[in-house]
């Protein structure tokens, strides 16, 4: 196998902050507008499911704007590793909290997503099923600890390379 010294700009680093950028200025208008349908022209017999569907679209929202200009990673394949390049780096933001940011945001929007597939299920088969075995909000609640372990193994990684490299 041999590398190549051919240089493209559609696979530089450049080009890939670029689209996330020009993607984040045309999704924050669709996302805001697909909020206020939900919120203002959800008819009155889906009353329901509003709030809930309001709640997978908020997290949906808010992961595409962490990944697309707040994060904006470049993955570097087939090696499993990367960087940042949005707006988390120019602020200068620790990678393991951006990393971090990134997995609640997954758990939250994949959470909310099945609260919502749950509430349907439930609404038509019967709301007074589901209220027996009503288990959704603690499967929303375990996504945090398990997040927050990932940045303490980050730190103490980060605690233990400072002391390598001072000695």
């Amino acid at each position: 196998m041999s590398c190549s010294d051919e240089y493209s700009y559609f696979s530089s680093a450049d080009f890939m902050a670029s689209a996330f950028h020009v993607l984040t200025s045309i999704e924050v208008p669709v996302h805001i507008f697909v909020g206020y349908v939900i919120l203002f022209k959800t008819p009155s017999r889906m009353g329901n499911v509003k709030w809930f569907m309001f709640h997978v679209h908020f997290w949906s929202a808010i992961l595409d704007v962490s990944f697309t200009f707040l994060v904006t990673p470049y993955f570097i394949f087939p090696a499993t590793a990367g960087y940042s390049l949005g707006a988390f780096i120019w602020i200068g933001l620790d990678p393991a909290i951006q990393v971090t940011v990134l997995v609640v945001e997954i758990g939250s929007t994949s959470n909310s997503a099945m609260l919502l597939q749950r509430t349907n299920i439930c609404l038509h088969l019967g709301l007074h099923r589901c209220r027996k075995n009503h288990n959704a909000k603690v499967n929303y609640r375990v996504q945090l600890p398990r997040s927050t372990s990932i940045l303490d193994i980050s730190k103490s990684y980060q605690a233990n390379e400072k002391r390598c490299t001072l000695s």
